[in-house]
């Protein structure tokens, strides 16, 4: 075989020519139109030989994988197994404003999501006995990151409170729910899962909570008949104020906050690695944020070409900072936990 110089083989290799044998790179140099190489020289028929009882190793199953990606729902109502939007009840997103003319390429407006109503509850929540009771996305005592949704009751022996609607309930499934709360006097709280008219319980719990402390309220139950509408609610009585600062709804079949029909599927497509974070993410990601407490995790804002969204449900929502893979049935179901690229996995399949 011909000796190549170091140029010479970085021609080669631009023009697909090269091989990789005993564990040496050997090349062949290309005969141009007029019978010579790129030097000039003379050149006849290369002729390649590989040893293939020799090998150089083993290429790793993790060499390759898929991407994850935060963005849409890939996420949320995707790999997650979390059901409740703005868990963390997060305040306004900034809106991006660069480049909103013609000559400035014309990006528009990034569209806000995440904004609190004029009534002051959170994003993705509604108010419950509003003509008693005062909302505020509360900067100043916050739980997860910097905001809380708090609520003042006005009223005696009235009650208010929040609640988020449109949950996918499945008959004879358990769930737990878990709530971190506070209130500044005493009260009364009610936790209730109910239809969407309102006039069917499917579970209920009341409590009283005092201190002026964070609290976690855990409670779990069985959904006795299906429901794609269903509604949560939180509720307290008696004068005073109170702070939600976390709130998760989880199918208990839950594997680490991930749901078990889409890491069966991700199986089924033998992905060996999902890579998190992506390009987008980056700019976003904070990693020190994701050691912290899984309910003390800040929400982070993803900004992905014309959308900006609060995101309840990144991949740090289900990795348990010990450094290990989530695994399921004997294979990786994630490297850090994330969500598949633009799929969507209905539960009732």
């Amino acid at each position: 075989m011909s000796d190549v110089s170091r140029r010479e083989l970085l021609q080669l290799a631009g023009a697909g020519i090269g091989v990789l044998a005993d564990g040496s790179l050997m090349a062949a140099v290309s005969q141009t139109s007029d019978g010579h190489s790129g030097s000039g020289k003379p050149v006849g028929p290369q002729v390649f030989k590989l040893d293939l009882a020799r090998t150089a190793g083993e290429i790793s199953p993790l060499l390759f994988g898929h991407n994850l990606e935060h963005t849409r729902r890939a996420v949320w109502q995707g790999l997650s197994a979390q059901m409740l939007a703005n868990r963390k009840f997060a305040g306004t997103s900034i809106t991006d404003r660069r480049a909103t003319t013609a000559d400035q390429g014309f990006i528009g407006l990034l569209r806000s999501q995440g904004e609190p109503g004029l009534d002051g509850v959170a994003a993705h929540w509604y108010g419950i006995g509003d003509s008693w009771t005062n909302f505020y996305v509360d900067d100043e005592i916050a739980f997860a990151g910097r905001t809380a949704q708090r609520l003042d009751v006005i009223e005696k022996g009235r009650w208010g409170g929040v609640g988020q609607e449109g949950l996918d309930l499945l008959a004879e499934t358990r769930y737990e729910v878990r709530l971190t709360l506070r209130t500044h006097f005493g009260m009364k709280a009610r936790l209730r899962l109910c239809d969407s008219t309102g006039r069917e319980t499917y579970f209920q719990q009341d409590t009283f909570w005092s201190a002026n402390e964070w609290h976690v309220w855990a409670a779990d139950f069985t959904a006795k008949r299906g429901d794609p509408r269903a509604k949560l609610e939180v509720t307290f009585e008696g004068l005073g104020s109170a702070w939600l600062g976390a709130a998760s709804l989880l199918p208990a079949d839950h594997f680490r906050g991930l749901r078990q029909d889409v890491i069966g599927a991700l199986k089924e497509m033998s992905v060996p690695v999902l890579r998190w974070p992506g390009g987008n993410c980056t700019r976003n990601w904070k990693w020190k944020e994701g050691l912290l407490p899984l309910d003390r995790r800040p929400l982070w804002l993803a900004s992905v070409s014309k959308e900006r969204r609060l995101r309840s449900s990144a991949p740090a929502e289900h990795y348990d900072g010990s450094g290990r893979t989530a695994r399921a049935g004997g294979q990786d179901a994630c490297r850090c936990s994330g969500c598949v690229r633009h799929a969507r996995f209905c539960r009732r399949r």
